[in-house]
């Protein structure tokens, strides 16, 4: 089967996919098909990617918002991948929170708060559909060569069931994000 999720891998293409679209049309979707590989073969694996982008695109919200609103949802991911929260705990992070952005920075910062938004219900409804949702929203959410970041350093942290570290999130991200990540994994580490 890992054979099988590689090579459908090398095929990948992040189509928009949103939760106003035909839902067969989104399950046509060669990310739905990836992703459906994927949680057919071992859901956890599915958690940790959706937890990796989550935590990918964080700095797009705080580089234009100036707040940190979306980090409790995170580290509540995070500390049920850790086992040390219980799935039901993550129904209070199930709110999607608006981007208060009108401008041209409304793509980036809607992007990642729907990224945190849909990964949370895709955890919790045990979701590929929210998954496909949650992976979209990340490629729009600005945070540069997200595709290139996506097939080359979360998918395999990921199947390893592993946490992405700070180096691995920020690899080809924007120069102007790396105080944000740097300010993100102090906390995370603060916290385990």
């Amino acid at each position: 089967m890992t054979t099988e999720i590689y090579s459908a891998l090398e095929k990948l293409e992040i189509w928009d996919a949103d939760d106003n679209m035909d839902i067969d049309y989104v399950k046509s979707l060669p990310l739905f098909q990836f992703l459906d590989k994927i949680h057919s073969f071992d859901r956890e694996i599915l958690d940790f990617i959706l937890y990796n982008t989550c935590q990918r695109v964080i700095p797009s919200w705080e580089f234009n918002c100036k707040d940190e609103e979306l980090r409790p949802a995170l580290f509540a991911m995070r500390q049920y991948l850790q086992k040390s929260l219980k799935k039901d705990n993550l129904e209070k992070y199930n709110i999607e929170i608006k981007s208060p952005k009108f401008d041209c920075t409304y793509t980036d910062t809607s992007g990642a708060s729907r990224t945190l938004f849909h990964s949370v219900k895709s955890i919790l409804h045990d979701s590929i559909l929210f998954a496909t949702y949650a992976i979209s929203n990340a490629d729009i959410a600005n945070t540069n060569n997200f595709y290139k970041w996506f097939t080359e350093i979360a998918i395999p942290v990921s199947f390893d069931k592993k946490f992405c570290n700070c180096d691995q999130t920020k690899k080809y991200a924007y120069n102007e994000y790396d105080r944000l990540y740097d300010s993100l994994f102090i906390q995370l580490d603060s916290q385990t």
